[in-house]
Order: structure tokens, then C-alpha cells, then sequence
């Protein structure tokens, strides 16, 4: 008799190409832990010294997040509007914060004592950096400009008044206490050195400056706004070293990772992209559920914090390392104790000995049971919830169409209660638009309406299912009008583009063919008589 065989999963193009190994680092993760607030979070910011405390900027005030426990550990809340830009001091011990006041304040992070307390911004201050000696700050301003202030002796040193917008970004360098980079709304970013009297290096970014960052070495910087990243070298900075346009909107924050070898771009469009510093190129990409205001990443990588529009701070703690020891003695524990005598055994047949194996029975999922005694109502439910689960579309669309092909679907589709029908619908708003399911998952639907004609008021869920569904698909129209216009101007363009070259080779060859009929020996004036 010949044994069921189970459901060949099929074999389907992946979208998001092969997993490599850059992509296993940054997936490496546990699973995210929130900490919702009342305002947007504008500002995200690590200390360089352990333990890497997490500087969050929301509303009206700073919450220092513990990279441990991910709890706020300490709240700064010393303002009376919007708190804008905290920054840790290189050591720290230290924290700067600018605002919608104007005052740039600076606290003690261990006693949360308000030290000093600049007043010369006339509008808000939106960001803040330390200098790389500790005992500066630079603070950036919506009165356009920046300045340069002296902490031991509480006082202004400098001002730079050479911005024609508000200036919403800056960085400070790491090697030098005197370089500096500002990013402004007139779309330039200008290198400042404190014993220059003038910017020494002007850029023109495009378009409004969001974000600045500069590398440690100071020669190198990196510009944001608009949906572009523009690398700019410092000795030569007539055009930018390199373009990264990754991003669809507006791009909001930068960061460094990986020990200054990669860096993070945060956009608008909920993406936060990863980048290799030696190539220029994305590696990897994050999606988030609302807009991405600002991204940081911990010195040692084991924590990624983002702050989003909707006031979700979502942290991502890397997973500890796997003790392989520890897991293969959990799997010899689990191991039944008579088989693991037996495969330990040291005894040995001799070679005139009959040896007889035991056949392995063949392993079938729930799915494939349902379907060798025909149950295919269970057998579709059972996909169903896998994919709820977790993402298997494969198997999903592989299990409908051996169901189609057995003549089941319409069996299996019908006697669905209302959350079942929810399942159903949840798949196929989800995968009727993907290229490599379009086909079956649109046959599905077809089918859930011939079965299910009336099926709007009966579930508040359902009934956001079958609006989302009803969404999808005049967007596809749409989209697929806008594609045929497309294709009908192209077919216009390339047949104008062939005719224009079929007219000009005909010229060609007819100044070839009235050349060829006059002497090459005759004078020219002989040739007009």
C-alpha cells in the first residue's frame, strides 16, 4: 500500500534576497520592550562611558533609561516648555540640554544637580554637543547660529552668526577641541575652527540640513535632508565623496554603531537603515510601526534604542551569547535513556551478521494529516493559524492549492465562523498584492465572496478587514493605471527616439549618395555653375 506523502512546500522567489551575515547580527535581538510617552521623542543619545546610559528626550523633559533593566532610572524635568537635544559629556558625568526657552542647561548625571545654565539663545535650541576637551560646549540655535560657551567660567566664548536659517544640527570633533560642523535650514552645513574667524568649509546639502555627523578623525562628515546623505571630505569639499538616497522621506537622524564602522540613518517613512562606513552602502534595514524620530545605538552595540512620532520608545537588547555546552547536555537530558544506551553502545555485528534496520516512519506536519483523511476545512484552518503564528506564506498558498486541485476549496472555505472568516481575510489583505501569491490568494477571494456575499456588520473586525481589503485593491488599480500611462508614454518616446535615428540615417545616406555624383577634382565654383 503505498504511504501518504507530505505537501511539497513550494519553492518561491524571496523578495528580500539571501540572509547574510550582516543581516544575522542586526537581527540578533531580543524581542523589543516599549515605554510609551505623552510627546514625540526628539532625541536619542548614549554615554560613551559604561554603563551606557540612554539619554531620552520627550516632552518636557529627560529620562535616563538603565541598559540593563530598560527602566528609567532618572528624570530631568527642570523646564517649563519642550526640552530639545541631551547630550552626554564623553565621560559621562555630564549632561547638556537645549529647548524651546532657549536656556542651555547642563546637569550632574549622578545627583541630577542643575550646574550651569546658558541664556543667550533669543529661540529655541534644538541641539547641544560637548567638546572633545569636556570643559566646552557648542549649542545650536533657531536664532541662526551657534555658540561656543566655557563651562568652568560659566561665560559665552564665541558666537557664529553665519547661518541664514535656523541652524538644527551640529557635531563637534573628537580629535580637535576647535573643529565644529553646523547644519542649517538654508540647506548649507559650514565647518567651523575656533581660530578661524570665518566657516573654513561651506557645503551646499540640497536641502534643509536635519542631521550632521562627523567621523572621529575629523576629515570626514556626513550631512542629512530631504531623503539624501551626502559624505563630504573636509581637504576637498567642492562635491560630496558619495549620494545615499535610501530613504523615501525625510531622513531625521543620524548615529555611529559597530565602533565608528557603520552608521544609522532614521527617516520619516518608519525605516531606520544601516550602513557600511567603508563602502557607503545599506546592509541592513529596520522597520517600525510609526514615524522614526531618532536612533541610537550603545558603544558596544548591545542596545538599540528609537524614538518614534507617536511617543513609543522601543529598545533592542542584543540576545546573549549561546552557551553550546549548556544546550547539548539539555538535549542528551531530553534524550529517552534506553536509546541513548544504545546509540552510546560499544558492541559490533560481525560481518556475517544480518543486520535489520527499522524503517522510519515519515514525519507529517498537522497540516499534511488533515489532508490524507481528507479534512480539508481543518487542514486550511491549521494553515491559517500558522501563518498567524509566524509568517509561512509558502506553506500556506502551497496547502490552498493542493486543496484547489483535489476540488476542496469551496468545502473548505465554507462553514467558517466570524473569527475564522477574520484569519482568511487577514491573508488575503495581506499577500493579494505580492507578486509571487497574487494568483492563488486572489482565486481565494473570489471564492470567500461567492461563499460569503453579506458579510460587512456582522464583526467590527471583519468589517475593518473588508475596508482595508476594499483599500488594497484601488490602490492596485490605481497603481496599475499609472503604470500603463507610464508604459504608453515609453512606447512613445522609444518609437519618436527610432524614428528620429531611422531619418537621420536616411540623410545620412542621401548626402552620401549626392557627394558620390560630384568630382572630388572639380573646384567648387565649377560645381554651382
Amino acid at each position: 500500500m503505498a504511504s501518504f506523502r507530505p505537501i511539497e512546500r513550494k519553492r518561491l522567489p524571496r523578495l528580500k534576497g539571501e540572509l547574510t551575515a550582516e543581516n544575522k547580527y542586526w537581527t540578533d535581538f531580543s524581542f523589543p520592550v516599549t515605554i510609551k510617552e505623552y510627546g514625540p521623542i526628539q532625541n536619542v543619545s548614549f554615554s560613551k562611558k559604561k554603563p551606557h546610559l540612554c539619554a531620552v528626550t520627550s516632552s518636557a523633559k529627560v529620562q535616563i533609561i538603565d541598559p540593563v533593566s530598560l527602566e528609567s532610572s532618572k528624570t530631568f524635568s527642570r523646564f517649563k516648555e519642550a526640552a530639545r537635544g541631551a547630550e552626554f559629556r564623553s565621560d559621562g558625568k555630564l549632561l547638556s540640554v537645549g529647548g524651546e526657552e532657549g536656556i542651555v542647561r547642563v546637569f550632574d548625571v549622578g545627583t541630577k544637580s542643575l550646574l550651569r545654565e546658558f541664556k543667550n539663545h533669543r529661540n529655541p535650541v534644538h541641539c547641544t554637543q560637548f567638546t572633545c576637551d569636556n570643559t566646552h560646549l557648542v549649542s545650536f540655535g533657531d536664532d541662526r547660529s551657534a555658540r561656543y560657551f566655557d563651562i568652568p567660567a560659566q561665560m559665552q566664548v564665541r558666537s557664529f552668526k553665519d547661518h541664514g536659517d535656523y541652524v538644527r544640527a551640529g557635531d563637534t570633533s573628537a580629535s580637535s577641541p576647535d573643529m565644529m560642523v553646523s547644519g542649517c535650514y538654508d540647506h548649507k552645513a559650514r565647518l567651523f575652527d575656533l581660530r578661524e574667524k570665518s566657516p573654513v568649509v561651506e557645503v551646499n546639502h540640497g536641502a534643509p540640513v536635519e542631521t550632521v555627523l562627523m567621523f572621529p578623525n575629523g576629515n570626514v562628515f556626513l550631512t542629512a535632508g530631504g531623503t539624501t546623505i551626502k559624505v563630504w571630505d573636509v581637504v576637498s569639499p567642492a562635491s560630496p565623496l558619495a549620494s545615499l538616497s535610501y530613504h523615501h522621506k525625510t531622513i531625521t537622524d543620524l548615529c555611529f554603531a559597530s565602533n565608528y564602522s557603520r552608521f544609522l540613518s532614521s527617516s520619516i517613512d518608519r525605516h531606520v537603515k544601516v550602513y557600511d562606513v567603508a563602502t557607503y552602502q545599506m546592509v541592513h534595514s529596520f522597520d517600525f510601526p510609526a514615524q522614526v524620530l531618532s536612533v541610537g545605538v550603545s558603544m558596544d552595540d548591545e542596545l538599540m534604542c528609537v524614538g518614534m512620532a507617536d511617543g513609543v520608545i522601543s529598545m533592542h537588547k542584543r540576545k546573549p551569547p549561546v552557551d553550546e555546552e549548556a544546550q547539548e547536555m539539555r538535549r542528551l537530558e531530553k534524550r529517552p535513556f534506553g536509546r541513548y544506551l544504545m546509540r552510546e553502545k560499544t558492541y559490533q555485528p560481525d560481518e556475517d551478521a544480518i543486520v535489520v534496520r527499522e524503517q522510519s516512519r515519515p514525519h507529517l506536519a498537522r497540516h499534511d494529516k488533515y489532508l490524507k483523511t481528507f479534512q480539508f476545512s481543518k487542514a486550511l484552518s491549521r494553515v491559517m493559524k500558522q501563518f498567524i503564528w509566524g509568517p509561512m506564506p509558502d506553506v500556506t498558498v502551497s496547502v490552498i492549492q493542493e486543496i484547489d486541485r483535489r476540488g476542496g476549496l469551496p468545502a473548505a472555505v465554507g462553514g467558517r465562523t466570524d473569527l475564522e472568516l477574520v484569519d482568511i481575510l487577514w491573508f488575503v489583505c495581506t499577500y493579494i498584492t505580492d507578486p509571487r501569491f497574487s494568483q492563488v490568494v486572489l482565486g481565494l477571494a473570489d471564492l470567500l465572496w461567492k461563499v460569503y456575499p453579506c458579510m460587512y456588520g456582522r464583526l467590527n473586525r471583519l468589517d475593518e478587514l473588508i475596508s482595508k481589503f476594499q483599500d488594497v485593491l484601488q490602490r492596485e488599480v490605481d497603481s496599475q493605471v499609472q503604470l500603463k500611462l507610464i508604459m504608453g508614454r515609453m512606447d512613445v518616446l522609444i518609437n519618436a527616439s527610432n524614428f528620429n535615428n531611422f531619418a537621420m540615417d536616411f540623410q545620412s545616406d542621401s548626402d552620401l549618395d549626392d557627394n558620390a555624383d560630384v568630382p572630388t577634382n572639380v573646384p567648387s565654383a565649377n560645381v554651382v555653375k
